[in-house]
């Protein structure tokens, strides 16, 4: 993969590499996968925010998943988890636990 391809939410990996290595996102690893994180800071709460999720098989692996980022969000303070994402992972989120606040639209200029 090139240096300059951009996942789709806009980061090249070196940068989500440096955001990880700087601590402004955190970098959980699973044996099919890893999820890459930021915590947000709003005025009433903290909130972890997953920024990409990678890995095969997701079926096999998420309920350990959620319960490791439960425990993080838990343990740095933050009252809820969000993540930003397509259609298709929205429906399997819903299958656990969470729900839809807001859509996020997008037109290429």
């Amino acid at each position: 993969m090139p240096s300059a391809h951009k996942v789709r939410l806009g980061y090249t990996l070196e940068e989500l590499e440096k955001r990880v290595e700087s601590g402004l996102m955190q970098a959980h690893a699973f044996p099919k996968g890893a999820v890459i994180t930021q915590i947000d800071n709003y005025p009433e709460e903290r909130v972890l925010h997953v920024v990409l999720l990678v890995g095969k098989d997701l079926n096999s692996w998420d309920v350990g998943v959620l319960e490791k980022l439960q425990k993080f969000a838990r343990e740095n303070g933050c009252k809820a988890i969000e993540a930003d994402c397509r259609p298709g992972m929205a429906k399997f989120l819903e299958k656990h636990g969470f729900r839809r606040t807001k859509i996020k639209m997008r037109n290429e200029t």
